[in-house]
């Protein structure tokens, strides 16, 4: 059984978009664990990451108590201390974002305080009028 962390409750932190994106990839991996030099070769194939950044988050997901490490045969393995299902209460925006979707998360905003900012509202606009001719853009290629 694993150990209870009461400081998760009370932890307001937030993990950035790389620390959630490399718990996703070690909750792929779950009860085998994956190691340092896979994690490694699967984001600088994704994103050219550099070893000593992929080595930076997983130092910091174990000192927040997300992650353990265990040598196994000689290598290290990373395992989750949280259940995925948990990992929302750290997500980052970009998480909230995929989970609620846009319109959700910016509502509450537009009803209380643009509403009185006729300026931020034509920002607003400007911004997603910009957007449809992107993507109209991006489907016409």
């Amino acid at each position: 059984m694993k150990e209870k962390r009461p400081w998760i409750k009370s932890w307001k932190g937030r993990l950035g978009p790389l620390q959630a994106e490399i718990m996703h990839l070690i909750f792929r991996y779950g009860k085998e664990g994956i190691s340092a030099g896979d994690i490694f070769a699967i984001m600088y194939d994704e994103r050219r990451l550099p070893r000593s950044s992929v080595y930076t988050v997983l130092s910091r997901l174990i000192k927040r108590g997300l992650l353990e490490r265990k040598k196994v045969e000689g290598i290290y393995k990373y395992y989750p201390l949280i259940e995925e299902k948990d990992l929302s209460r750290f997500g980052s925006f970009e998480d909230r974002i995929h989970k609620k979707g846009v319109v959700d998360l910016i509502s509450p905003l537009l009803r209380r305080e643009i509403s009185r900012n006729p300026e931020e509202i034509e920002r607003l606009e400007k911004l997603l009028a910009q957007e449809r001719e992107r993507l109209k853009i991006s489907r016409e290629k």
